[in-house]
């Protein structure tokens, strides 16, 4: 619990605070809300006796509503309920009841994700007391406090390993009654019904249920709002209870500390206890997303996408911090989304109806479009605001380094909506933020080594975005969405083989097992595959050459195979497995020159990374295999030549002082890769296999 203060410069504090055991502290019946705090009167609330004591109120108060199950609103009390509100008075409400809501000035509104404060204290700024608080904790996603419900229906489906820790269903329903019991208390409860998903066909009708503004507005924001003739008779297909201001109980089984958030794939329901990081909610979505979509044929992707004028679209893939949201939002081509999507046989579609962007170091100069987009209707979290102009200073990350914005989708001037294509990808570009310096700012990948680095999803953990995350530090996160990841990393997989190869995807079978009979005890290095294992992708032909000493199409064996350069016969120009002209790559936005630690390293300006994305684009670079070097160890393919990049950038031999110490640096994150594979050789066929990096003594 954060320490509080108060501002005691009021009359009669003192007097209140001395008969704070006798106050019924969840306020008038139907406060009116139209009323400044200057017209409220001291007698305006009739003390109740409650039987408690001043501790009680570091606690959630034991509701004693009788509510119906068959309700509106299940057992949310109706009569609290402020449903689907508008922007002027969540804003009213959020600076009115909210500790440290203010009004930026463009007229966003900034938010604490962490506003720890007593009923009492909640009561008290609710007449207009000053209400200092210390800054807690939550200012980014708990992955280590998330839990599924293991029952019949996700026992042999879920992928149960540390990002899915199961849960049994009575503990479930005991967070849900903490949680409801909770939300019940609170005079104002705001019920947000919305859609995921722009595809009419695949949407899906989804409600939150949360006692902050600021948390309706956020998500007002993220989702895709209905129309009125659409709300009728809403019923929805999923529903998230954020009770986040109330802590969870470890008495719980199941449930290891004051935070838990637990998602129930049969019930449909979503639970946030010990946290009110609003980017919990939108995950909660995309896990949904993950676990149900497959079994559809359909691929959900923890990605952003764009589209230009001639329908040429790009999907950009890659963990949060990595550049989905930057480098997807440009100004000659439209946004479908920056975070959230879909690849179905007609296409793609975004999941989302706004963006979440990251804030450090924001500035106009260098990112316009989500500058330009911080406004009147935009939530600002975690930021620092000027005293006397409430300018904010996108420098300051006291508070958190991760600080964010989310905007809907029109914020945006080059927007296209509705956020969907009926067009396949023309370019899909992996995103990683490499801390070791050792990948190059851009490589080509060929089939085996597109779907080897989108199993392995090697990243950067970038400061802030997860709880204890206080230095970038290298991960695997396989999919780029391992937190995310509902299903094996291989199912992914294999429906993203058949999209690139142009193939129909098959849907996965409900019932296909992708862990093993006693999940309770899972190891990830056993749980059984789905459609990739063994040689189910077809034949060895797609993607390489059974002989390792070979490289393919490739006119001059000089510019590629050297004894000094270990790993280059990895390399291979045969891209039969991809449909079309479509091209995979890899773009590094971490550091050249050295790693994170030494004195040369430094991170990829964001102006080259920005034209080497639109070098892909426009189909600039060349598809002539002369003019590719082959990386060390990885086989990967690095262009020479990037009009407005330098070579030194491009290349990261020469961007590094020393090209031993450069080559160690790589033998050691291939090593990484290889280490980390381990978990899936099992059940991978030769394909991907082939896209592994070559160690010096393989």
């Amino acid at each position: 619990m954060a320490k509080v203060t108060v501002n005691t410069n009021v009359p009669h504090y003192n007097v209140l605070l001395d008969k704070v055991n006798g106050l019924n502290i969840s306020g008038p019946k139907n406060p009116d809300l139209t009323q400044g705090v200057s017209d409220k009167k001291e007698n305006q609330l009739v003390p109740e006796k409650l039987e408690t004591s001043a501790e009680d109120f570091l606690a959630p108060v034991k509701t004693t509503l009788k509510t119906s199950e068959d309700g509106p609103y299940g057992k949310i009390d109706e009569s609290k309920v402020l449903h689907n509100s508008c922007i002027p008075l969540l804003y009213h409400h959020a600076l009115r009841f909210e500790a440290h809501t203010e009004l930026t000035s463009t007229g966003a509104l900034s938010c604490l994700s962490e506003d720890r404060l007593t009923i009492f204290d909640r009561y008290m700024a609710s007449l207009g007391w000053l209400i200092h608080e210390i800054v807690g904790e939550k200012t980014g996603r708990s992955p280590l406090d998330k839990r599924t419900v293991l029952d019949d229906n996700t026992r042999d489906t879920v992928w149960w390993d540390s990002v899915n820790i199961p849960i049994d269903l009575e503990s479930f329903n005991m967070n849900k009654k903490l949680a409801v019991d909770f939300i019940n208390t609170n005079e104002r409860i705001y019920v947000t019904d919305a859609f995921a998903g722009w595809d009419p066909d695949h949407r899906l009708k989804v409600r939150v249920v949360s006692i902050r503004a600021y948390h309706a507005l956020f998500m007002h924001n993220l989702l895709i709002v209905p129309s009125q003739d659409e709300l009728k008779d809403f019923k929805p297909d999923f529903t998230i209870y954020n009770a986040g201001p109330c802590d969870a109980k470890p008495s719980i089984p199941g449930v290891t500390s004051n935070t838990s958030i637990c998602i129930n794939y049969t019930s449909m329901e979503m639970i946030i206890l010990g946290s009110e990081y609003a980017g919990e909610m939108k995950k909660g979505i995309l896990t949904l997303m993950m676990y149900i979509l497959p079994q559809k044929g359909l691929l959900p992707l923890h990605s952003s996408c764009n589209v230009d004028a001639s329908g040429n679209v790009t999907l950009f893939f890659g963990l949060s911090g990595t550049g989905k949201t930057t480098l997807s939002t440009e100004p000659n081509r439209l946004l479908i989304g920056d975070d959230e999507h879909v690849w179905t046989d007609r296409g793609v579609f975004n999941i989302e109806g706004g963006c979440y962007a990251k804030c450090k170091d924001l500035s106009k100069d260098h990112e316009p479009e989500i500058f330009d987009a911080i406004k009147f209707g935009s939530v600002l979290e975690n930021v620092v605001l000027d005293e006397t102009n409430k300018v904010v200073d996108y420098k300051d990350v006291s508070i958190t380094e991760n600080t964010r914005c989310a905007y809907p989708l029109e914020f945006i001037k080059n927007v296209k909506l509705p956020a969907l294509v009926n067009n396949h990808p023309n370019n899909v570009i992996f995103l990683t933020c490499d801390a070791f310096g050792a990948l190059p700012p851009v490589s080509l990948l060929n089939t085996s080594q597109a779907i080897y680095h989108f199993v392995s999803g090697y990243t950067t953990k970038m400061v802030g975005t997860e709880i204890g995350v206080n230095k970038p530090t290298a991960t695997f996160s396989a999919c780029y969405a391992g937190p995310f990841l509902a299903l094996s990393p291989l199912v992914y997989a294999d429906l993203l083989y058949e999209k690139l190869s142009g193939g129909k995807t098959k849907e996965v079978p409900a019932g296909v097992s992708s862990g093993p009979e006693e999940v309770l005890g899972a190891d990830a290095a056993n749980l059984d595959g789905m459609n990739l294992d063994k040689a189910s992708l077809g034949a060895d032909s797609v993607g390489g050459n059974d002989d390792p000493g070979r490289v393919n199409n490739i006119d001059n064996k000089a510019n590629f195979e050297n004894p000094s350069n270990p790993g280059a016969n990895n390399s291979s120009l045969d891209f039969s497995g991809f449909n079309g002209n479509i091209r995979v790559w890899l773009l590094n936005t971490g550091w050249i020159g050295g790693s994170i630690d030494s004195p040369n390293g430094r991170r990829i300006p964001l102006k080259y990374s920005r034209r080497i994305v639109d070098a892909i684009n426009n189909d600039e670079i060349s598809r002539d295999p002369k003019d590719f070097d082959v990386m060390p160890y990885f086989g990967i393919l690095v262009p020479r030549n990037v009009n407005g990049v330098p070579r030194e950038v491009l290349n990261q031999q020469l961007s590094w002082p020393d090209r031993e110490h450069y080559l160690q640096q790589v033998e050691t994150v291939a090593a990484k890769f290889v280490k980390n594979f381990n978990q899936y050789r099992s059940r991978a066929n030769s394909l991907i296999l082939r896209g592994e990096p070559k160690l010096t003594q393989a």
